[in-house]
Parts: C-alpha cells; structure tokens; sequence
C-alpha cells in the first residue's frame, strides 16, 4: 500500500510547492494539480486529495518547512518511515 500512495503524495508534494511559488491562489492550485498529474501519472482527483491531507495533517504549516520535509513527517505519519 505505501508504495501506492508514495507517486500521488510525491506529487502532492510538488503541487503545494507549486502552489505556494505561483501566490497560493485557487486558480494556482488548480493549474499545478493538472500539470503535475500529468507528469506524475496520477489522477488529478488524487493528487487534490492528496495535497488536502498533507496540509491537514501539516495544519497548513506548508510554508515554515520544505515540501520534502511535508512529504516525510505524512509518511511517517501513515506509518511508512
């Protein structure tokens, strides 16, 4: 299962980066999620979900810390690390 999850949380990943680069906006988070589930592979619908639960377990805190760093304190989390 973790390495299901480990692609789509990846891009998640880079989505919030790409985000929070382009000014954080909605529209922002949309065009990042359609480029980067293309590059990735993964649903576009996953990928939201994905970068939803990141920042609720994060609680938002995306910006104080590297996106790699989000990527591993959700994998520990989920009990992959």
């Amino acid at each position: 299962m973790a390495q299901d999850v480990l692609p789509v949380a990846a891009a998640a990943v880079l989505q919030i980066s790409v985000q929070q680069t382009n000014g954080g906006s909605e529209e922002a988070g949309k065009v990042a999620a359609r480029a980067v589930s293309d590059a990735f592979g993964v649903e576009v619908q996953s990928l939201v979900d994905m970068a939803w639960q990141l920042r609720q377990v994060l609680q938002n805190d995306t910006v104080a810390i590297s996106s790699m760093r989000c990527l591993k304190v959700y994998m520990e989390r989920m009990g992959c690390g």
